[in-house]
């Protein structure tokens, strides 16, 4: 998995694995959520987006379940 530190009032940064599509998201508070499903395009957009967190929120949060992993 591929660990980009992103500049965000929420996240600290953004993971991709390609082989599971496979999202991670690490809040600055420490939580820890991954989301399925999520192809490589979505991922890849969030993270040129001028809002990462907005864009975060809108393509994958709100579009794919998430799950509690740390």
């Amino acid at each position: 998995m591929q660990t980009y530190l992103v500049n965000s009032r929420n996240l600290k940064s953004l993971a991709y694995d390609r082989e599971s599509s496979t999202a991670q998201a690490e809040f600055l508070n420490g939580i820890v959520y991954q989301y399925s499903g999520v192809p490589k395009s979505t991922f890849d957009s969030v993270l040129k987006s001028e809002s990462v967190g907005s864009a975060f929120h809108n393509q994958i949060k709100a579009k794919f379940v998430g799950q509690k992993v740390r």
